[in-house]
């Protein structure tokens, strides 16, 4: 895996169409943003929240017979959480990447000047594990979680865990609206049999 600091550059005469490679076509970024935005909200009302009241069915009855009490709020692993949270989220998306983004074709991008940290590949990859790559954050950091914590709402639960996985899958809930919109660009656009390719920080596909 490579370092890159600032933004991805890009690739001095690059002929993509020479390659046989497709653009993937995608709004202007002010649009994206707020695509991104609205679709992590509906992540969270719908997905999310709909899989916590669903699991809510198979929940764990309590065997207390003593009332509970409420304790302070841990905002140390609450401030934690949300700091760590993106990295965490950008290594999900790496290890699905070819060969656990252990290749020389997986990018850390770090862009201090636009409080940019994530994940890159420079080279093509089949749609199928794209969309896992994609798709991995919001299944391990918000998806299973809620499971969890609907299961098991009545047993004796760390307060501190259990404050941390409800933030958790929050934050990343929203902040994987992003991701969702990319896989919806993707899937409409590009056939199940091809391959997503990545060229500075471009994206075609390539019929195979």
């Amino acid at each position: 895996m490579r370092i890159r600091f600032g933004n991805i550059p890009e690739i001095a005469d690059a002929q993509p169409e020479a390659e046989g490679l497709l653009p993937i076509r995608g709004p202007r970024a002010s649009v994206a943003y707020l695509l991104a935005g609205l679709a992590g909200f509906l992540l969270l009302v719908g997905p999310v929240m709909g899989l916590c009241l669903l699991s809510s069915f198979f929940a764990i009855p309590s065997t207390e017979t003593m009332p509970r009490s409420d304790p302070p709020t841990p905002w140390g692993a609450i401030l934690l959480t949300c700091l760590l949270y993106i990295p965490v989220h950008e290594l999900l998306h790496l290890i699905w990447q070819p060969h656990y983004g252990l290749s020389n074709q997986s990018v850390l991008v770090i862009w201090p000047g636009k409080l940019r940290f994530g994940i890159y590949y420079d080279g093509c990859m089949s749609r199928t594990r794209w969309l896992l790559m994609r798709l991995a954050p919001l299944v391990v950091l918000s998806l299973i979680p809620a499971v969890v914590l609907a299961i098991f709402q009545n047993s004796p639960f760390d307060h501190t865990i259990k404050t941390v996985l409800e933030v958790l899958l929050v934050v990343n809930g929203v902040g994987s609206g992003g991701d969702v919109v990319a896989m919806m660009l993707v899937l409409f656009q590009v056939p199940a049999s091809a391959l997503l390719c990545f060229r500075g920080g471009r994206a075609y596909w390539k019929p195979t």
